[in-house]
């Protein structure tokens, strides 16, 4: 079992939380998700596994590309856990259809440039 204090074991994490929301609603419009309440919930417990893997990734020391907003994905977990009310469908359904994409391309890159020996997820 991999160390939870190895990077690549948090970067897996985002990969795995991102593409089981888009498991979760792919093909689906917005109209359509924001009456399923149990497709809102799944994807909100994996935004908040997303943000805690981000922290710990942050913590272990890796350097982190700057495009990416890496304090923000963390705060937003704070919000999603502390402050749940205030997260309306529109943002969530925002993050996964704008920044989800580009936050999986990056950790991508970050596997292949960083860790190539690791093993796949």
């Amino acid at each position: 079992m991999p160390s939870k204090r190895n990077p690549v074991v948090y970067l897996h994490d985002i990969l795995t939380a991102i593409d089981r929301i888009r498991e979760y609603v792919g093909g689906l419009s917005y109209a359509t998700y924001e009456h399923l309440y149990e497709k809102q919930d799944a994807v909100d417990r994996r935004l908040a596994i997303l943000c805690e893997a981000v922290d710990r990734l942050r913590k272990s020391g890796v350097g982190l590309e700057a495009d990416i907003d890496w304090r923000s994905i963390q705060s937003f977990g704070n919000i999603l856990r502390h402050d749940y009310d205030s997260v309306t469908k529109e943002i969530v359904w925002n993050i996964i259809q704008v920044d989800l994409p580009v936050l999986q391309h990056t950790v991508e890159q970050i596997l292949r440039d960083r860790f190539p020996d690791a093993p796949p997820r």
